[in-house]
């Protein structure tokens, strides 16, 4: 059993009457206790309140359909984040748990960094849009939209050459080509409001 050690994850294996048959370094570890003092214990009785109902759940499912499952739960004993693979067989079930904390962390940094981000470019003062290197737009601000008269549902299905002084365009077009390399362009350009006007 000792490749069963190598796994980065911690993994436990049950019985059909959830008693632990085999546990890892790791398993025991999540557990605070030395894999000698819990092989042949029964989780359940051992451990109540370690055992999520969505482990629980996902354990049963899993024996009686004969399919993995996949389970992600908070737990507040350890209070960290765990996934949770289970794997049927024909004596009962086997638990690979991981430590994803830190990639829920980064998620949750990454959900507010964007909202932030959001927040300034709708509150900023100056018209702000973005387009795709082929100058399809993506998205504008609150005060592009007001500038040029349109929604910001209608955006999404304009091209910036739209918005531009057709005559500015035959002298200075848009280098999209300069734009795919990565070079840095920057212009004066005429616009043209959605009424026509300039």
């Amino acid at each position: 059993l000792e490749f069963l050690e190598d796994f980065a994850e911690a993994l436990i294996t049950l019985d059909r009457d959830w008693n632990i048959v085999y546990i890892n370094s790791r398993g025991a570890g999540m557990f605070e206790r030395r894999q000698n003092e819990l092989i042949g214990k029964n989780i359940l009785i051992e451990f109540p309140e370690n055992l999520s109902p969505e482990i629980k759940e996902a354990a049963v499912k899993a024996v009686s359909t004969k399919t993995m499952q996949s389970v992600t739960v908070f737990s507040k004993i350890m209070n960290k984040w765990v996934e949770s693979q289970l794997f049927p067989s024909d004596k009962g079930v086997s638990i690979f748990f991981r430590d994803i904390t830190e990639q829920k962390r980064f998620e949750k940094d990454l959900r507010e960094t964007e909202l932030n981000y959001k927040s300034f470019f709708d509150q900023a003062e100056d018209a702000i849009m973005i387009t795709d290197v082929k100058g399809n737009f993506k998205e504008a601000n609150i005060n592009f939209c007001r500038l040029l008269g349109y929604t910001r549902e209608e955006i999404p299905q304009l091209h910036i050459s739209k918005m531009i002084d057709p005559d500015q365009l035959k002298t200075a077009p848009i280098r999209f080509d300069l734009m795919q390399k990565g070079q840095h362009i920057r212009t004066e350009r005429r616009k043209i409001h959605k009424n026509g006007s300039k």
